[in-house]
């Protein structure tokens, strides 16, 4: 039986989840799997028992979270090459995300890890804009089916051929800035205090505990914040105040589970003739589309014929 570790880091649950269907895929196929969040325990990581290693993380700025690569740095050097796939998350298809893992996977080489697979996997955004329930439908149908497909791709080790393209590295370079953010932003953020319940399910939440309370008893977040948007999010009455950030917050959890049993939502939003921001994503879909036919993958929603992509 072969074994796996999902190491996952996970803001708002998008990433997580994705582990969780990986995982559900791998143990069909019989597989052995274990998930570790990065989170709390910093003790090294021992992958000698593992034939292979997946990583999660959201995108932050065409990069990993820096929590990411802190934590990368735990897993101990192999002492047998093991196979390495990533699986990364974001809202947005943008051609800068492909080169989100680079500096990861080169990272991970030295811990003899040999990458086969880096998946972008597309999920609602979780800052800047709430997406419709149609959207949100659609992403998370193709989520389940996606994490199939990447399944059998690591079981039949299909190496796919990763360039990292130059002309997309200065972009991404510049986007570490966000990096920076919890320094400039930590001092602003706040709770609002007519809104707090007290019920300081923000720190519990926090990865990171940067979300505290401090001598005098007020919530407050350090630099120690990985902008995840955890806290604004969860918050059951949108009391987080995100500093330079807080006009992007989005409250409120994506009911995956209620929106997937809904007859009334359409997940049909993104097709062919789509318009407007949701375009970019048609070129994601169509990619997607042809790999799910190619491994007799059923397509998780109903195109009219026009419309398929």
């Amino acid at each position: 039986m072969s074994k796996c570790l999902l190491y996952v880091f996970s803001g708002t649950g998008n990433t997580f989840l994705a582990a969780s269907f990986i995982k559900d895929e791998l143990t069909k196929l019989g597989y052995q799997v274990d998930i570790k969040k990065m989170e709390g325990d910093i003790t090294p990581i021992n992958i000698d028992a593992y034939d292979y290693v997946g990583i999660g993380f959201p995108i932050y700025g065409f990069n990993p979270p820096q929590v990411v690569m802190k934590y990368a740095k735990l897993i101990e050097k192999a002492k047998e090459k093991k196979k390495l796939f990533i699986f990364r998350t974001s809202g947005e298809p943008l051609m800068w995300n492909d080169i989100a893992a680079a500096r990861l996977v080169k990272r991970l080489r030295k811990k003899n890890l040999e990458l086969i697979i880096d998946k972008h996997l597309l999920m609602p955004y979780n800052i800047m804009f709430r997406y419709k329930d149609e959207v949100a439908k659609q992403l998370y149908l193709y989520l389940k089916v996606l994490c199939q497909l990447l399944a059998i791709q690591i079981d039949k080790e299909e190496k796919e051929e990763m360039k990292y393209s130059w002309y997309k590295r200065p972009l991404s370079f510049v986007a570490r800035l966000v990096y920076v953010v919890p320094y400039v932003n930590a001092p602003i953020a706040h709770v609002n205090k007519k809104k707090c319940t007290n019920c300081e399910l923000c720190i519990k939440a926090c990865p990171t505990k940067a979300m505290h309370r401090n001598k005098k008893g007020k919530i407050k977040i350090n630099h120690h914040c990985t902008v995840c948007m955890r806290c604004s999010m969860y918050c059951p009455s949108d009391a987080v105040r995100f500093g330079i950030l807080s006009h992007w917050r989005v409250n409120g959890r994506y009911d995956f589970k209620n929106l997937e049993a809904d007859p009334n939502v359409n997940p049909n939003y993104i097709n062919k003739k789509t318009k407007g921001f949701f375009k970019l994503f048609r070129k994601y879909f169509k990619e997607q589309n042809a790999l799910l036919r190619a491994h007799n993958i059923p397509l998780p929603i109903e195109y009219k014929e026009e419309e398929v992509l």
